[in-house]
């Protein structure tokens, strides 16, 4: 009787290999394929007079990219950092209630949610007219 010669049993990798490769592939692409995570708003040009914004508005509240609120009212003026807004928020109510007029300038790279924070900050005034004003 003739014998075959004996093969060594063993698992073929190469399938498997290819399988992982395009696996790999598709895992790759689909990462980088992902949406961001954040917002990139572009705020639409504004074109205002300055008799619309206001030359010498009665309160002036300026909001930096540092996050500091600049407020001037009359001759006096106050600074503080944005995270003490509301400590501040009554004196600032009642500055807007008493003057009328409220001219918001805020810096063009500051973050959408500081100047929304303001801003509503600023609605609660009880039928002060509100002109908002970019700065470079």
């Amino acid at each position: 009787m003739k014998r075959w010669p004996e093969e060594e049993a063993g698992i073929s990798l190469n399938s498997l290999l290819d399988v992982l490769f395009i696996l790999l592939l598709f895992l790759m692409i689909s990462l980088n394929l992902k949406p961001e995570n954040y917002l990139d708003l572009r705020l639409p040009e504004v074109n205002t007079r300055d008799e619309e914004a206001g030359n010498d508005p009665a309160l002036l509240v300026e909001l930096s990219s540092n996050q500091e609120v600049f407020l001037k009212f009359g001759e006096s003026s106050e600074r503080f950092p944005l995270a003490d807004l509301t400590a501040h928020r009554k004196q600032l109510l009642d500055l807007c209630t008493e003057k009328k007029r409220v001219l918001l300038r805020v810096d063009r790279a500051v973050i959408y949610e500081d100047f929304v924070q303001v801003l509503e900050t600023l609605k609660a005034c009880d039928g002060a007219d509100l002109a908002v004003q970019k700065s470079e």
